[in-house]
């Protein structure tokens, strides 16, 4: 009796392991297509953004990606930065990113507004301190390194 549960225990375990051995591809596959997915809805939100402005597709997805690639490549020293000087170089990176969007619409044959279009460069090294010790605050009630 017992080497017919023994038996039966071995079969249900090589059946499992048929079964996980088969459906790993499916799960890859679902994997990808939600990778891609979330790929594709980020991107659309981009794209709904370009077709809102009446700029060129992809355009703001550019510009973001260059903002992103430029404060990754300076997080560390950015750390180490007093409040006031981590202010200023996000003011040149956000100030870098505005003109390259302002020199795309050129391109595209949009009128160049006025220096106004800097604006949000400014705000943001404006607000940058206040957003500096609110997140330093989460951080150190949560406990986060």
């Amino acid at each position: 009796m017992s080497n017919l549960g023994r038996s039966r225990g071995m079969f249900a375990l090589a059946v499992l392991t048929l079964t996980v051995a088969l459906a790993a591809p499916a799960f890859a596959q679902v994997n990808a297509i939600k990778d891609a997915w979330l790929v594709m809805k980020i991107h659309s939100e981009f794209v709904d953004e370009d077709v809102l402005y009446g700029s060129l597709l992809g355009q703001t997805a550019l510009v973001l990606s260059l903002v992103v690639f430029r404060v990754r490549s300076l997080a560390q020293r950015l750390r180490a930065f007093p409040i006031w000087q981590q202010s200023f170089v996000l003011l040149v990176v956000y100030g870098i990113a505005q003109l390259l969007a302002l020199w795309l619409n050129a391109l595209a044959g949009s009128r160049p507004p006025t220096l106004v279009f800097l604006t949000p460069s400014l705000v943001s090294a404006l607000l940058w301190p206040w957003i500096y010790l609110l997140l330093r605050g989460l951080r150190l009630r949560f406990g986060v390194n």
